[in-house]
């Protein structure tokens, strides 16, 4: 399921208030992990008044690439071009 979105941007959500934000470009089975490109490290929070968590602020990974393993991974998003990212990236 996941494979169709090789090549998108997708925000990795690895705890309540951490994730990783970058271009994914494979996932492996066995283990179960994925290989990000571009990536970075990103805050998120959310508030009373917004209980969706937004991201706050973005850090480069150094070398630009991330693996995750999917047993640490919350949830992950697609992220529409429009979004921040250009932005708030640095």
């Amino acid at each position: 399921m996941l494979s169709r979105h090789i090549g998108k941007i997708i925000l990795a959500v690895t705890s309540d208030s951490t994730g990783y934000e970058g271009k994914l470009v494979a996932i492996s089975l066995s283990p179960p992990m994925l290989h990000i490109e571009e990536a970075h490290r990103v805050t998120l929070r959310a508030t009373i008044i917004d209980p969706i968590p937004r991201v706050t602020s973005r850090e480069a990974v150094e070398g630009g690439e991330v693996l995750l393993s999917m047993n640490h991974i919350h949830r992950i998003e697609l992220v529409e071009k429009s979004s921040t990212r250009q932005k708030g990236s640095g």
